[in-house]
């Protein structure tokens, strides 16, 4: 699927932004540098890994509003929630973080 600035911008979050899970899914760079939408806008990204980055698009957002007031996500929590969520589809984002 060749990636557009209509996709991309379906990406963003309630808060305007991007999580660094999303641009990784679609080959970005954490942090963001200038000009990264222009170096994403037409080239071709796995159907799959598009599905992800809008999937993930209020991802940070949601797991903020699941914790209890005072509790903490460790790092290993966060990515098996991701993984249960929906395994067909971060099947791959699994094996990349060691799931």
């Amino acid at each position: 699927m060749i990636m557009t600035n209509n996709i991309i911008l379906k990406g963003i979050s309630y808060y305007g932004g991007w999580s660094k899970h999303q641009l990784e899914a679609i080959g970005g760079q954490w942090p963001p540098k200038q000009g990264w939408k222009i170096n994403i806008i037409g080239k071709e990204v796995d159907e799959k890994k598009v599905e992800l980055f809008l999937y993930l698009k209020n991802y940070h957002i949601k797991n903020v509003k699941k914790r209890k007031k005072g509790k903490k996500w460790n790092k290993n929590e966060r990515k098996i929630l991701m993984y249960k969520e929906d395994n067909e589809l971060n099947e791959d984002y699994a094996r990349k973080v060691g799931i």
